[in-house]
């Protein structure tokens, strides 16, 4: 037993260390990009082609691409690309260009039609770069739930500028609209994710906030790879990561996303899937994330053990000094978290929410051992190691 408990204790001086470093760490690169947005790059700047996919129409939707629109960067041309030409997406994009007819930037709509070997935002991603401007020298894309701030593209591009990165991407920050459990739970996951991404060794690209140059794309060959995979961004990290190549992340390139009326199923699913591509593409660190969430939750159990088990006489009470000081000081990243996602909400009321969230992780994490396809955006992917799609199925 005395040897379970210094395992234990050494755990968890590990696991603290670690995740106050993370914390530290993004709350040290988000900060001064949240309160002054840093300076960006000026001068000749190179042509841009914006991509991006749309799938549906809302008031949140007709906002983010709005940002989009009314950018300070002095050249760039959007290009809006739907599965369909009479849906209400579809018709949201044509209202856009109706207004931006006489506006300074170019703005297209390109129809792709249904994927057949790939998944659908793959598919139409390289529709839109097969309509892009011989003339622009970078490929940016991005999602159009998020909105941006005017200085996002310049921000993003000026990424680029750095000779020791071939990609640069930034991420977004949810921005809770209620004060639902789930909505609030995500809100902290998409944090920590965000949190994550400062770490050099991490740092991917994400699809849905990301500039790379033009000729690196077609020297990647990423259009033959998303031809046939189920994903953009974890797809170009493999193969960025197999020639060698850096992504440089961006944080004052940060995107906003307003989130409410969350759910624990659709919490579940949206995770699930992101742990799905890398069980995928990259096997060993979906199984490396498994098991320092594995080591997490033991640790966090084990402190109650030991201390337990002192207060029984069973083990002496030095034993449990460090799993106590584990548990009362646990909580102290968490809350250096709060102000960016819900100020308001009490600290002990965080508290919990914190180790909801912890939970909803793990079993996020585990259920994909038994997840044998991957259903996004009204389709379910039968998808082989590499992220390869072998087939694909509309759901209900």
């Amino acid at each position: 037993m005395e040897y379970f408990a210094t395992s234990i204790s050494a755990g968890c001086l590990i696991v603290f260390a670690v995740l106050l470093f993370i914390v530290l760490r993004g709350r040290r690169a988000l900060l001064p990009a949240l309160q002054n947005g840093g300076t960006s790059r000026r001068g000749d700047l190179p042509a841009v082609s914006v991509f991006i996919p749309v799938s549906s129409a809302s008031p949140q939707v007709e906002e983010a691409l709005r940002t989009i629109l009314h950018q300070d960067y002095p050249r760039y041309e959007i290009i809006f690309i739907t599965e369909r030409n009479d849906g209400p997406d579809a018709a949201e994009i044509q209202k856009l260009l109706k207004e931006q007819r006489s506006g300074k930037v170019s703005c297209r709509h390109v129809v792709s039609g249904p994927a057949v070997t790939c998944s659908q935002k793959n598919h139409n991603l390289l529709a839109g770069v097969a309509a892009a401007s011989p003339a622009s020298a970078i490929f940016a894309f991005c999602d159009s739930t998020h909105p941006a701030r005017p200085d996002w593209l310049r921000h993003l591009v000026a990424g680029l500028s750095k000779t020791d990165s071939c990609v640069a991407t930034g991420y977004h920050l949810a921005r809770p609209g209620d004060r639902r459990l789930a909505t609030i739970g995500r809100s902290l996951t998409i944090l920590m994710m965000h949190f994550a991404q400062t770490i050099p060794f991490v740092t991917q690209p994400w699809g849905g906030n990301m500039a790379i140059g033009r000729k690196l794309f077609y020297e990647l060959d990423v259009p033959e790879i998303w031809s046939t995979s189920v994903v953009d961004d974890v797809t170009l990290a493999a193969r960025l990561q197999k020639s060698g190549r850096a992504v440089r992340f961006v944080p004052e390139a940060f995107l906003a996303t307003p989130l409410a009326d969350e759910t624990y199923e659709r919490w579940i699913s949206w995770l699930s899937r992101q742990f799905l591509y890398i069980k995928y593409i990259f096997p060993l660190g979906w199984i490396g994330t498994g098991v320092v969430l594995l080591v997490s939750l033991l640790c966090l159990a084990g402190a109650w053990i030991v201390i337990a088990s002192a207060a029984a006489g069973g083990l002496p009470v030095k034993f449990a000094v460090v799993p106590m000081l584990f548990l009362l000081i646990i909580g102290v990243p968490f809350l250096l978290m709060r102000p960016f996602v819900s100020a308001k909400t009490v600290w002990p009321v965080w508290l919990v929410i914190c180790l909801i969230t912890f939970g909803v992780v793990v079993w996020s994490h585990f259920r994909t051992l038994f997840i044998g396809k991957i259903s996004w955006a009204g389709r379910s992917y039968r998808v082989a190691v590499g992220g390869k799609v072998r087939g694909i199925t509309l759901e209900d």
